[in-house]
């Protein structure tokens, strides 16, 4: 281990709250502030950003509640295995997925490679994790090599996509959320296997009694499960009320369009890996998901990585997905601090945001 990274390790949580002062000593911000991010840069070349969130963990997650997401582009970062040690000085701990949605590999710690879907297609808007009893407040992204074309993350802000959805939209979804039914194949998409990373039926029996997940065994080694989780939260630290979920994501009408021909076959049923639905189960019309889409795209801003950019994203108000790419595309991330939906979901203050 390099010596300034025992050195950090020696002195975890002995951070101070940082002055103004020191702070533009070490960060320049750059002047074309966008909508809910804020991009940093270092003021001279060679600082290390572990020595920038050691200093200034206590600044830095009140710009996040500020607004949403923070990009740190230029600094001196060791890699991806450096995600765990920054992870340290702007979180309390780390965050494991239960239900994985795509494969991943797993670097070292809590960081991961970010998805390894595969790069023809984009991934539509969520919150990560929102679709668990539990999910991370936080995502730290590092980019080790951009794609040769396309592969921004695009994100968007939760709080203006709630606030931008049509009163009848918002009344159908505030008070009971939303239904998710999830297929697992073993030879198509993701096994129940790699999804909750065990390999016997009790284990996932336990965890679906534990997250309020219905399960139901088919023939085959192929199981569904069901479960029905909020739309909306209000976020703990600011109080404001954030559109936060996977009911647009996991939608059938964002399969890719094989899978979606596959539909229309008689086996169809079978095949459908993923669907989202109103808690009552009835289904959601199309000019539904429309208007959904629409309050993403008007909220939304593009990130076009660079090497070397490590991107701070507060998960409860800002939602993020992804462009096509082609070529190599290397990207990482750790998930950081836990929180319930129970700390999040309040009914009644959700209803107030829509008089």
């Amino acid at each position: 281990m390099h010596e300034w990274k025992k050195r950090f390790s020696r002195t975890a949580g002995a951070a101070t709250a940082a002055t103004a002062d020191t702070w533009k000593d070490l960060v320049l911000h750059v002047g074309d502030e966008r909508p809910f991010m804020s991009t940093f840069t270092p003021v001279k070349s060679g600082t290390r950003l572990a020595e920038v969130f050691r200093r200034h963990c206590a600044h830095i997650n009140a710009l996040l509640d500020e607004r949403g997401a923070l990009l740190f582009r230029g600094f001196e970062v060791g890699g991806a295995r450096e995600l765990e040690l920054l992870g340290q000085w702007v979180g309390h701990g780390a965050c494991e997925s239960r239900e994985e949605t795509s494969p991943r590999s797993h670097i070292a710690g809590n960081v991961y490679t970010a998805t390894e879907y595969p790069g023809r297609y984009p991934i539509a808007f969520h919150n990560e994790c929102s679709y668990q009893k539990t999910m991370p407040a936080k995502l730290l992204f590092y980019c080790g090599q951009p794609s040769h074309t396309g592969g921004a993350t695009l994100l968007a802000d939760g709080r203006a996509v709630w606030r931008a959805l049509p009163e009848p939209v918002k009344a159908s979804f505030a008070g009971h959320g939303y239904r998710l039914m999830r297929t697992y194949h073993p030879n198509f998409g993701m096994s129940w296997r790699q999804a909750f990373g065990v390999n016997d039926r009790a284990s996932v029996e336990a965890m679906a009694l534990s997250d309020g997940i219905s399960l139901e065994w088919k023939s085959n080694d192929v199981l569904t499960t069901t479960q029905t989780r909020p739309c909306v939260g209000i976020h703990p630290r600011t109080g404001k009320a954030s559109w936060i979920n996977h009911l647009y994501f996991f939608h059938h009408s964002n399969l890719p369009e094989h899978a979606r021909q596959a539909l229309l076959t008689d086996a169809g049923a079978d095949l459908l890996v993923n669907d989202t639905c109103h808690a009552d189960g009835t289904p959601i019309a199309l000019d539904t998901l429309a208007a959904i889409g629409q309050a993403y795209e008007a909220n939304t801003l593009s990130v076009e990585w660079q090497a070397g950019d490590v991107l701070l994203v507060d998960n409860l108000c800002v939602a993020h997905g992804r462009t096509p790419y082609e070529g190599v595309r290397t990207l990482y991330f750790a998930q950081l601090d836990r929180v319930e939906w129970a700390q999040l979901h309040n009914s009644l203050l959700v209803q107030e945001e829509h008089p």
